[in-house]
């Protein structure tokens, strides 16, 4: 291809060029930003005009010619440079044309058929035949090089590859590099919407956003156990917990859920009283002689409730979790009772010839919470985690019911009655901490 040169007059090659390139005050990249758009982004028209005043005709000219020594030498981007400088002061065919034969001999066949193009349709009245051929050859070849996309949205501003590109409706095609790219479209106060699409040399497209399709809410079935310990500032006990949780979680990451589980308590310790205990019905001994155990109540029961829980994003893989419950247990607790006398301790039916038998079983309804934060993982629709949870029983239990006591010795049976009165209750208000493992998917 035969390329655009112009003379110069001595005076003008005697110009002072450094001079001249310090008093553009544009960096080469700024330039190259401000007239010709990157490769991930289509080029536009140049804002710049074709007249320019005579000092800086003078400077277009300067850095014109600087640009035709680093294109002799094959230094493409160098001269690319001086070319868009050139242009940015004053837009002449001579210019326009190196600068689209430098962008395509660096592999920037959109940015070089933008500018081939511009010189077709804005100088074509001083392109002799020879030149006019030159350059539909050169725009035919370019056109083979790269994909043609039309994009049929009309609102919002628009990006290629997160470069930010112009406004719609964008009546001209744009040009890009083959393979795959990515459109967006930003529309006030709403988030971007994207689509990504892909070519092949010399393909032409008609792109459009797919319809926008809100977030939806999905429904969820966990399943989730641990063992802890808790009580009261008086009390101690181990605790087991075993639940699953169906539920709906919205698109903002809000969930609801029915929860059903099992809870079992277990103290550590045995609460000691020493309580009158008679014999029979007419025994007045003194209490002192008669002390007895009565073991600490285990708490069993299920229990139903709801939940609500927020599970924000971490990363692709992991969203963390928060997550508060209420309901009511059916908690079955009971109490037993030994009978030690003296120093020694009887059991049923022993040699001694003494036995005692007594237990009393307790049901109630009590109110319990929960809060739980953890860490899942998930895949897919599957995922696991941990969390660490507090179960909160809320309301003391009932009193202690009055036990019979079946009692044996030397052959005779004795029934008596032991009443725990204000000693004890069925359970107390409190809270065990239970880490957890959970599991579940998304139907």
């Amino acid at each position: 291809m035969r390329m655009m040169k112009r003379r110069f007059s001595n005076r003008q090659i005697g110009f002072d060029v450094r001079r001249l390139l310090r008093a553009t005050t544009l960096s080469s990249a700024l330039v190259i930003g401000l007239n010709v758009a990157r490769a991930d982004c289509p080029p536009e028209p140049p804002p710049t005009s074709k007249v320019a005043s005579a000092s800086g005709r003078l400077a277009a000219q300067a850095l014109f010619k600087a640009g035709i020594e680093l294109r002799d030498k094959k230094d493409w981007a160098g001269a690319l440079s001086f070319f868009l400088q050139s242009r940015a002061i004053e837009r002449r065919m001579s210019s326009t044309w190196n600068a689209a034969h430098c962008l395509n001999m660096l592999g920037r066949y959109p940015e070089a058929l933008a500018l081939y193009e511009e010189v077709k349709r804005d100088f074509n009245d001083i392109l002799n035949a020879e030149q006019k051929k030159e350059i539909d050859v050169a725009i035919q070849d370019l056109r083979s090089k790269i994909l043609i996309a039309k994009i049929e949205d009309h609102r919002g501003i628009y990006t290629i590859d997160g470069q930010q590109c112009g406004e719609l409706p964008r009546p001209r095609p744009i040009y890009l590099l083959p393979g795959p790219h990515k459109l967006g479209i930003r529309l006030p106060d709403k988030p971007e919407a994207s689509f990504v699409f892909q070519g092949k040399p010399g393909e032409h497209r008609s792109i459009r956003l797919p319809p926008v399709v809100p977030p939806q809410g999905q429904w969820f079935v966990q399943g989730t156990a641990g063992v802890g310990f808790g009580g009261t500032p008086a009390s101690r006990f181990v605790a087991f917990m075993a639940q699953t949780r169906d539920g709906y979680r919205f698109p903002n990451q809000l969930s609801l859920a029915l929860v059903m589980g099992m809870f079992y308590g277990a103290p550590t310790e045995e609460s000691e009283y020493t309580v009158y205990l008679p014999t029979d019905e007419t025994d007045k001994s003194d209490p002192a002689d008669r002390p007895h155990f009565v073991r600490s109540v285990p708490l069993f029961g299920p229990y139903m409730g709801v939940s609500a829980g927020w599970e924000p994003r971490v990363d692709n893989n992991f969203n963390a979790l928060f997550r508060i419950g209420i309901g009511v247990m059916g908690a079955q607790s009971k109490s037993e009772i030994d009978i030690d006398r003296g120093n020694n301790r009887y059991s049923v039916d022993d040699d001694k010839g003494v036995s005692v038998t007594g237990r009393e079983v307790d049901r109630s309804a009590p109110a319990y919470s929960t809060f739980d934060v953890g860490l899942m993982f998930h895949r897919k629709q599957f995922y696991v985690g941990a969390t660490l949870g507090v179960f909160i029983i809320l309301q003391d239990g009932p009193q202690l019911k009055k036990i019979p006591v079946r009692l044996e010795e030397n052959n005779k049976v004795n029934t008596v009655t032991f009443d725990p009165g204000e000693f004890d209750l069925a359970y107390k208000s409190s809270f065990a901490f239970l880490p957890q493992l959970v599991v579940g998917f998304d139907p």
